[in-house]
């Protein structure tokens, strides 16, 4: 469920933007210009959406932008106190046929996993992932 638009950020690469949603998904992002069908809609109830949040009953989410640019850093506190933060930016320089959505997932050793989920927009296939933050992992197309 769409919550409202003051709770998500916006993460840019001069070519596109991508809005980043409270639960860790990338809501809206047009491709491959500002004015393209979405790749991401699921703000709009749409198809596509890169899900990325702690597996946990509940979490309280929060964020800031890193300092001097388009860095959104995410951050869930989880009902059990462990803190979970991911880096998320659109790489530069920006190509037109391009896009590279990059994602950083940190937490304390101990802490719970994160979970990945992006269903299938048009012309993508889906992936499901659940891995421990700071260990590499498979990026969904």
């Amino acid at each position: 469920m769409p919550k409202a638009l003051r709770d998500y950020a916006f993460i840019a690469d001069g070519e596109r933007g991508v809005l980043v949603g409270p639960h860790g998904e990338f809501a809206w992002m047009c491709f491959p210009h500002w004015d393209s069908a979405p790749a991401f809609a699921s703000l709009l109830g749409g198809p596509g959406s890169y899900l990325v949040q702690p597996v946990s009953e509940r979490f309280v989410w929060g964020g800031y932008y890193a300092d001097r640019g388009l860095v959104w850093n995410s951050r869930w506190v989880t009902g059990e106190g462990s803190i979970v933060e991911c880096r998320e930016a659109l790489a530069r320089p920006a190509r037109r046929d391009r896009a590279v959505l990059l994602r950083r997932c940190r937490a304390p050793p101990g802490c719970p996993r994160c979970s990945t989920f992006s269903p299938a927009a048009p012309g993508c296939t889906a992936s499901t992932t659940t891995t421990r933050p700071g260990r590499p992992t498979a990026a969904a197309p």
